[in-house]
């Protein structure tokens, strides 16, 4: 699969590469960074070798810990020897090691030593989709109008022949834990220019219902002062999701995953649970199978399904809500649209899709069902 973007980093500089992904993908940037994106055994140095080579632009995160990396070097050196551009992204002001000086010195830099980060992240967006529109390798697709005439949908950038784009999104479990995915849906070219949008909500041939997310912006993470926050949820930061898009209301179900796929290889059988599983969350699958679930899908429905950025699951999911859970601050709150592990009054297994309450945005069992 082609990326627009393979962001090279040093792995002290995770945070700021975290961040960067999370602004250029809600963006329609289309990113790859590892380890996000090395799958499970997967040797590391074939993973990154390839992301290079099927990536439209490189985006180097250009400190004093890339100097020192041997891996950025080698990344750098594999792009510039395959004619991938080098946008260095430079974060701490500081001059290129000798190995970096030979491929960047005579490259435009980008400093982001004034903040805020997020605009100098703007504009490095900007100027990516600048070179990749001149070299051809992605096309603006023309804003979605309304019956109105209303231009308030318009979509960003994404490489593919069309004149008309839509987000769509469903939930899929990934490897046994719960997990929401989102996927892009575009038509492909109508036979007419007036063809409308898919009306809101939308619900497709295999029964998957799917409501528009707006547009709007959040912050991203937990805050520092949260003693449960893990390592790559930190710095807490702003994302703008600049496009509406349409997402799945909860998980793809046993039966949907098995219409597609032949068979379902969820663990929560019939046999175990002691009745009907149909309408339960696909379960054991990985991201792969995932990713291959849309791809057929795609086929079937003549429309374009993808995976989610985190930005996007995270936005969505939230809710436009500022607590600590989409619904509030407290345990009970949570217990009102979540199943918690080890809670007597919960049942031992999943339970069928959407009998929880929904959040603000009609979504179901975002936080696990």
């Amino acid at each position: 699969m082609s990326h627009d973007i393979f962001i090279s980093h040093a792995s002290e500089d995770w945070a700021v590469a975290r961040q960067m992904c999370d602004v250029l993908e809600s963006q329609g940037l289309r990113c790859w960074i590892a380890p996000r994106d090395v799958l499970p055994g997967q040797d590391w140095a074939e993973a990154i070798v390839a992301a290079i080579e099927q990536s439209k632009a490189m985006v180097l995160i250009f400190s004093q810990h890339a100097n020192d990396s041997a891996a950025v070097g080698v990344e750098v050196e594999k792009a510039f020897g395959i004619g991938v551009p080098v946008f260095p992204f430079r974060i701490r002001e500081v001059e290129p090691s000798k190995k970096l000086e030979l491929f960047i010195r005579r490259v435009h830099w980008l400093d982001a030593l004034t903040p805020p980060i997020e605009q100098q992240i703007n504009n490095l967006a900007n100027a990516v989709r600048s070179v990749l529109e001149t070299e051809g390798t992605t096309e603006r697709i023309a804003p979605i109008a309304d019956s109105t005439g209303d231009k308030s949908h318009e979509s960003g950038l994404v490489k593919r022949k069309t004149r008309r784009a839509l987000f769509a999104g469903l939930a899929i479990v990934v490897v046994g834990v719960c997990t929401t995915a989102l996927i892009a849906l575009s038509w492909r070219p109508p036979p007419s220019p007036t063809r409308p949008r898919p009306p809101e909500p939308f619900r497709n041939s295999i029964g998957m219902s799917f409501v528009l997310i707006p547009a709007g912006g959040f912050r991203m993470g937990a805050p520092a002062d949260d003693e449960l926050a893990r390592d790559m949820e930190l710095p807490q930061h702003m994302v703008k999701i600049s496009r509406t898009y349409y997402l799945g209301i909860h998980e793809v179900t046993q039966d949907q995953y098995a219409e597609i796929m032949g068979k379902t290889p969820s663990y929560w059988s019939e046999a175990i649970v002691g009745g009907p599983t149909n309408n339960y969350p696909v379960t054991n699958i990985t991201w792969s199978e995932a990713v291959e679930f849309c791809r057929r899908l795609s086929e079937r429905e003549e429309l374009i399904y993808r995976l989610p950025t985190e930005a996007e699951w995270e936005y969505a999911c939230r809710a436009g809500s500022t607590t600590r859970f989409p619904n509030g601050d407290d345990i009970e709150d949570l217990k009102r649209i979540a199943v918690i592990a080890g809670e007597d009054a919960n049942p031992k297994h999943p339970i069928e899709v959407g009998c929880l309450e929904p959040n603000a945005f009609g979504l179901y069992d975002m936080l696990v069902s």
